[in-house]
């Protein structure tokens, strides 16, 4: 599996760099700090867990790393003057933002379409954010910096970067490019060196070896050290980009002409692709992003192999609920890459396509955006995975009687909406102290409360298998929730 990371002083994040903000969506309209909001950003709903009355009671929730600004104020302290605030925890050695794992799920009663008989169902420009809602915080990386990787060939960062620079020339020099060429032109060349590249490695190679940029391109080496080589060449021109990862292959987008596109280095995809005699496009740079594609790749015309991208949802690409797919984000040097040498600096951060609130982030330009559901129409609002930063151990926050912890979610429409369920993961069973019936802990939806012990009896705490924790449950009541006006 693929992890990556880049860091901020402020804030660890993933997302994509460029100074502007228009490209990943700032703030404009609102103050950042959110400081007076009820919610955070442009959400129209919030919920809250609380008990009012001080007590010995308590109970853990997972926190994990927030590559997302304006930082959530999600927690209130057992003070009667306390405010809403944020917290931060330590990984790998860097204070990070963090925010709790409080997924809200949504499901329909029909799809917008249905697809593969109905194995996947699609729906389109729902309860999608509005762009310019959140943002994702970018550090700028610099070349040379203390968490870039040197190559195996010089282990030098100036040396690493000439090389670079030196092949980047040369590609755009035996294609017939120079500075005045388009970005697509110059994109497609590295693209295509990166498949050509990586059709020439031997399967004799020890896989993973030569995953740095510079290292595949002196000896080539599988999917991952062809999209480095591609991240780092299109680095050397400012172009961004970012890693698409999942269970076995790794590919690429790039934003080029105000758009991600889909860069493929898979051998089989694309020779079937230029084996088709009907007109399609051949790659390895394509017009759509790699979101539309797996939306329904049958649509774009590629080609259904071993690696199957028809079989992949925003739930999980294979059916089995533990794989994902994540993207890593470059900055404008590249070399802090994935699957490190022992000896190497390794920071990680995942940033899946799994909510809607995902989906928004990682494609803040896109006016429509499609999420892929299995077979039940369904949408996580908020994150059901885990993103991380660092390392793969949520830090986890006690939240006492009197105190109370809260998640914002954003819904444009109750059209052919049957359940809203919110679930909060824990990292262990409840304290042995916690009221079976629930007590005096109560939930505020649009702050309206919600006993525990008036609507389900009493905690309903059990095993999750897609958020992979036990978990605190509650469907929330559809006569409280908040929609946008603006979108009747």
């Amino acid at each position: 599996m693929i992890r990556f990371s880049k860091i901020l002083s402020r804030f660890l994040l993933i997302g994509y760099f460029i100074n502007s903000g228009a490209l990943l969506g700032q703030n404009t309209g609102k103050e950042s700090s959110q400081e007076t909001d009820l919610y955070w950003a442009t959400d129209n709903n919030v919920i809250e867990l609380r008990n009012d009355t001080a007590g010995e009671q308590f109970f853990r929730i997972i926190l994990n790393p927030f590559p997302i600004e304006p930082q959530l104020k999600y927690y209130k302290p057992a003070d009667e003057y306390a405010e809403w605030i944020g917290t931060s925890g330590k990984y790998s050695g860097r204070i990070i933002t963090e925010a709790p794992r409080w997924p809200i799920s949504i499901i329909y009663t029909k799809a917008d379409q249905y697809i593969r008989d109905g194995e996947y169902t699609l729906l389109k420009d729902k309860n999608i954010p509005k762009t310019n809602s959140y943002n994702l915080v970018t550090p700028e990386i610099k070349r040379g910096n203390d968490i870039s990787t040197l190559s195996r060939e010089f282990g030098d960062y100036e040396k690493d970067f000439e090389f670079i620079v030196n092949k980047r020339n040369e590609i755009l020099k035996n294609t017939g490019l120079d500075n005045s060429s388009s970005d697509w032109d110059k994109v497609m060349a590295f693209a295509e060196y990166a498949y050509q590249k990586r059709k020439t490695s031997s399967s004799k190679l020890k896989r993973g070896r030569y995953i740095h940029a510079v290292d595949f391109c002196i000896h080539g080496d599988f999917c991952v050290g062809a999209a480095n080589a591609f991240a780092g060449l299109c680095s050397t021109i400012d172009i961004p980009t970012r890693m698409m990862a999942f269970s076995h292959h790794t590919c690429a987008e790039a934003f080029v002409d105000g758009q991600w596109r889909y860069v493929e280095n898979s051998v089989p995809i694309l020779d079937s692709l230029r084996r088709m005699t009907k007109k399609v496009e051949l790659g390895p740079l394509f017009t759509f992003s790699f979101q539309e594609m797996i939306t329904d790749p049958p649509k774009y015309n590629i080609p259904s192999l071993k690696m199957d991208y028809v079989d992949f949802s925003c739930l999980s690409d294979d059916k089995k609920g533990v794989l994902e797919i994540f993207s890593e984000l470059h900055a404008n040097w590249i070399f802090h890459l994935y699957g490190m040498y022992k000896d190497a600096p390794y920071y990680n951060v995942d940033f899946s396509l799994g909510s809607a609130r995902e989906l928004r982030l990682l494609y803040p330009q896109k006016e429509s955006l499609t999420y892929k559901s299995d077979s039940i129409p369904r949408m996580w609002l908020t994150s059901f995975r885990t993103t991380t930063a660092g390392e793969n151990r949520p830090n986890w926050m006690v939240i006492e009687q009197g105190s109370a912890i809260r998640q914002t979610f954003y819904i444009n429409s109750l059209d052919n909406v049957k359940h809203i369920n919110a679930y909060i993961p824990t990292p262990q069973k409840f304290y042995r102290a916690m009221p079976e019936d629930g007590g005096e802990w109560y939930y505020q939806v649009n702050g309206k409360k919600y006993y525990i012990k008036d609507i389900t009896g009493g905690w309903n705490y059990a095993y999750h298998d897609e958020i992979k924790a036990n978990c605190i449950m509650f469907q929330i009541p559809l006569e409280v929730i908040n929609v946008d006006q603006n979108d009747k």
